[in-house]
């Protein structure tokens, strides 16, 4: 079946040569080309485009995910969606897209429509934003369309403009062809071709104090650390082994010279600490991506940054991590798909911190192992900050267990092998194991963890580990996910025969 939406035949002129940070190859999929007198930017794997008007500039880096182009009173993206395994139909995907809009107090006159624009059914959501003291370009008018070229398929067209557009006018900018097989359609990762690194960073190691094997270095979670480190020292003491590292979260609800003083405590006792900042007050999902950039927590990120500044060693510095994860209130889900505002969002406080001369902090760009909706505005792509502002990219994932209806157990391998493979490919970074565990409900977690030593060999490029040592509770206050290491004698004998042998295996004598 022809596709029937605003139709035409591609008369390829040139194939023009693209280079960004991290995309130095042309992809394939991507050409521009001419089309009664209109230059155009086309998608080959989706068969669509955009029309590019002069005086318009071209986000080479927005690449991975869609088509990008801008002027200083118009932003359009074309991002193609596809479910080639029929797990989840275009309409659905563009109803979730939009779940949280209803619910964010900051979209103004958020109106929704569904329309058929030349016999194609089309899902439009508008609304308008109030501009942020910080944001980097601040467009007044904002236009979702959703439009299904299939069951399975469809086309994802934002055009945010200083000025109010017909439909008529927002749709004039997109093209689209026959609708081709879904499957060809590659995620945004497959389409980099060039690792994506920070020219500005040397090749040196992120930690200071690696040994001289080049073992990685452990971390831990422990709830009352840095605070206290007693139950560290005995767990270090039962497994005879050291957690240099210890994972410490922090927000605007937080206490900051509480911060200061657990800080303190680490540097007293050697750590070093991975300060991850989520952006939010107790977790609630109102997100406050737009408090920070109209300046609300200025101050507070600033006395933050004094507080890193103060810590001398490196301070592994994770900002709104898992940001690709529907659980996290910073991810795009919950501001109108805008995740150029989480890149904003970076940008402002990474500034701050230079500002504040805590260059000591080694900031760590941190996705989920999978997005939650796996959708491609939501990809990890999507948000990446300019990587002269990263230091190092972490990893996470969790062996979740079986509490909860539809969870599988995995083993380390089946989590990280993957997560590696991909990132290996796409960045030229140190990695970090930023947090991991295993839940004890599914099958045997000593096992797990002799495989996860096993397997760390096969991951050269990891630096540090750091094991989650707590729970996560269901509603109803049960432990649903039980990731302690020092509850089960066999998982800790696991542990300290697994680490023995990694250790013995990897020192030249």
């Amino acid at each position: 079946m022809r596709h029937k939406l605003l139709q035409f035949s591609v008369i390829l002129i040139a194939v023009v040569c693209l280079s960004g940070i991290g995309y130095a190859d042309t992809p394939p999929s991507y050409s521009f080309s001419l089309e009664s007198g209109k230059r155009l930017i086309w998608d080959r794997e989706s068969n669509s485009g955009l029309y590019y008007p002069s005086g318009f500039t071209f986000d080479q880096d927005f690449l991975p995910v869609g088509l990008s182009i801008q002027s200083e009173d118009l932003s359009i993206e074309l991002i193609p969606q596809a479910f080639p395994d029929q797990q989840e139909t275009f309409w659905n995907f563009a109803f979730y897209s939009t779940s949280q809009f209803q619910n964010t107090a900051a979209l103004l006159n958020l109106s929704e429509k569904r329309i058929y624009y030349n016999g194609i059914r089309i899902y439009r959501i508008s609304y308008e934003r109030d501009a942020l003291a910080h944001e980097t370009n601040h467009y007044r008018y904002h236009q979702l369309y959703f439009v299904e070229r299939g069951t399975y398929q469809g086309d994802l067209l934002i055009i945010r403009s200083n000025e109010p557009l017909s439909t008529e006018e927002a749709l004039s900018y997109y093209q689209s062809g026959e609708i081709r097989d879904p499957s060809i359609l590659q995620s945004p990762s497959s389409r980099v071709r060039a690792p994506i690194s920070n020219p500005e960073r040397s090749h040196q190691s992120l930690l200071p104090n690696l040994t001289a094997s080049d073992l990685p270095l452990w971390g831990l979670f422990q709830p009352s650390a840095p605070r206290s480190l007693s139950n560290v020292h005995a767990l270090e003491n039962q497994l005879d082994t050291s957690f240099p590292l210890i994972l410490r979260y922090t927000n605007f609800a937080d206490s900051l010279n509480q911060l200061q003083i657990d800080l303190g405590v680490a540097k007293s006792d050697q750590r070093i600490v991975e300060l991850t900042l989520q952006t939010n007050e107790n977790n609630q999902l109102d997100s406050s991506i737009y408090s920070v950039l109209n300046g609300t927590y200025d101050a507070a990120l600033r006395q933050l940054a004094r507080i890193v500044r103060e810590q001398g060693d490196p301070v592994l510095f994770r900002l709104n991590n898992e940001m690709n994860g529907d659980w996290c209130n910073y991810s795009a889900l919950y501001y109108g798909l805008e995740t150029n505002l989480y890149r904003d969002t970076w940008n402002w406080i990474y500034t701050i911190f230079q500002e504040e001369g805590a260059t000591n902090a080694r900031w760590v760009f941190n996705p989920n192992e999978r997005s939650f909706p796996q959708y491609r505005w939501n990809h990890m792509l999507a948000y990446l900050p300019s990587p002269s502002q990263i230091d190092a990219v972490g990893l996470t994932g969790y062996n979740t267990g079986t509490y909860y209806p539809g969870e599988t157990w995995r083993s380390f391998a089946e989590i990280f092998d993957p997560i590696y493979a991909e990132y290996d490919e796409l960045f030229d970074f140190p990695f970090l194991i930023t947090e991991f565990s295993s839940s004890s409900i599914g099958g045997d977690k000593a096992k797990w963890v002799a495989n996860m030593f096993e397997h760390l060999p096969n991951y050269p490029r990891i630096e540090a580990l750091i094991w989650w040592n707590y729970a996560d509770y269901s509603r109803n206050g049960e432990i649903a996910r039980p990731y302690f290491i020092d509850k089960d004698p066999a998982v800790m004998e696991s542990f300290y025969q697994g680490n023995l042998n990694y250790c013995k295996d990897r020192v030249t004598p």
